[in-house]
């Protein structure tokens, strides 16, 4: 959807934390990057309609459904967006495009590796504790009657 004020053109566009929120199976999303980029790996759910085929398949994207276009960077995706928009589809742009997808993922992905070794450092220190508790336990068992 491309909004005009004071004779300014605003494109409508939403974060990749935003697009995860949406329930998949009443949104499009496209993924306009080349085919070998997207069996790479792309957001999940989305389809691939290369940006040099989008022209002739767009035709193919379910206008009953608003669509959510993704390239590498958010730039190229505009267009597809426009050009979605000037043919009556609620369109899109997913701000940031896929590189806002995997900066997310791997920010999830550090924040929870810290979360782990934090909780391997708390069983690691737990453990020690009991092993410490049991070789004394131990020792006394096996020295007590000693005075050492």
């Amino acid at each position: 959807m491309i909004l005009i004020d004071k004779g300014r053109l605003y494109m409508n566009t939403i974060s990749v934390e935003e697009l995860e929120k949406i329930d998949s199976s009443k949104i499009t999303i496209v993924d306009v990057r080349p085919a070998d980029q997207y069996s790479r790996g792309s957001f999940p759910g989305a389809v691939n309609i290369p940006l040099d085929e989008f022209e002739e398949r767009m035709e193919s994207v379910d206008r009953e459904k608003m669509v959510y276009v993704l390239c590498h960077t958010g730039d190229r995706s505009r267009d597809c967006v426009e050009k979605l928009s000037d043919a009556g589809y609620e369109a899109v742009n997913i701000e940031g495009g896929y590189r806002s997808f995997l900066r997310m993922m791997l920010g999830r992905f550090v924040e929870n590796e810290t979360v782990m070794a934090e909780k391997q450092k708390d069983i690691e220190k737990v453990l020690l504790k009991s092993s410490v508790n049991l070789s004394g336990a131990n020792l006394r068992r096996q020295f007590g009657s000693m005075n050492l």
